[in-house]
């Protein structure tokens, strides 16, 4: 699987720079953003990169690092996706990483980009998800006077996250839906969740919740709104996903995906509305 490597500073080099007691290694201590890279003949572009940067930036802040230099990382993936058209690359994921440095220098922090192939079993998950409702073993509001916990923040201590995963194919389906302790829906632990009721587009409030800021749930509201439909956030139980007309996962690199079974659970479908909001959600 082809991969590419750019650090903040240097440009697109080899991989071996990473320090064995750098702290986003040693304790997950920094965070990261994702966004897809498309591939069209000879154009090679990421989708929103901009929105990503920001979104690195407000997890920095949650995490106390310095602010992030946002013309040099624009700089950094504007060469390393030029480097992957030149090798002709296939569709991709663009990661941007930031960790808070070495632990015994005190220096900088460490900024990096990959460009990683996506893989086939990546690439089939977009067509739908099974999935199972998981405890978030905590209550909705928990995280918003514990800023200590740094809900919002997408961080590289990501162990949980890909714990809940296991568990959900363990379970036997493709994804979890993470739920507070008082009952309500959150997020999945790599995407965002939309439901449709009545023509109603709706998803989790990001500032009561502490749950990530999904950039593909923004633009599928907001487009969604565009179109003169009405969008809301609002707090939800489990029960209405079971009664909405169409539930889907959002997230950068799987896009709009619909969610077929949840608990057990048959959930309907509505092909039409999955393309306009696959098509809302392109740059």
């Amino acid at each position: 699987m082809e991969q590419l490597v750019a650090r903040l500073g240097v440009g697109v080099c080899d991989d071996g720079f990473i320090s064995a007691d750098d702290l986003g290694v040693n304790r997950g201590d920094g965070c990261f953003d994702a966004t897809l890279v498309r591939v069209d003949g000879n154009a090679v572009t990421a989708d929103f990169v901009d929105a990503h940067l920001d979104r690195l930036g407000n997890s920095s802040r949650i995490l106390g690092m310095p602010p992030v230099e946002i013309d040099a990382w624009r700089h950094l993936t504007q060469e390393a996706l030029a480097e992957w058209a030149r090798r002709r690359g296939p569709e991709a994921v663009c990661k941007f990483v930031r960790t808070r440095g070495q632990e015994t220098l005190h220096g900088d922090p460490l900024g990096f980009i990959t460009i990683t192939e996506l893989s086939a079993q990546r690439i089939a998950a977009r067509a739908s998800a099974t999935a199972v409702t998981l405890s978030a073993g905590r209550t909705a509001g928990a995280l918003n006077d514990a800023p200590w916990l740094l809900g919002g923040a997408k961080t590289l201590s990501y162990g949980t996250n890909l714990a809940l995963v296991r568990e959900a194919h363990r379970r036997g389906v493709t994804d979890p839906v993470l739920v507070s302790t008082d009952g309500v829906v959150l997020e999945g632990p790599q995407s965002g969740v939309l439901v449709l009721k009545d023509g109603l587009l709706f998803s989790t409030p990001v500032a009561s919740t502490g749950i990530l800021d999904s950039i593909t749930v923004r633009h599928a509201l907001e487009g969604w709104q565009a179109l003169g439909r009405p969008t809301e956030l609002r707090l939800y139980a489990v029960a209405e996903l079971l009664s909405a007309d169409a539930v889907w996962l959002a997230s950068s690199i799987r896009g709009v995906t619909p969610m077929v079974e949840l608990d057990g659970h048959t959930l309907p479908q509505d092909p039409a509305v999955t393309d306009e909001l696959r098509a809302l959600i392109r740059p």
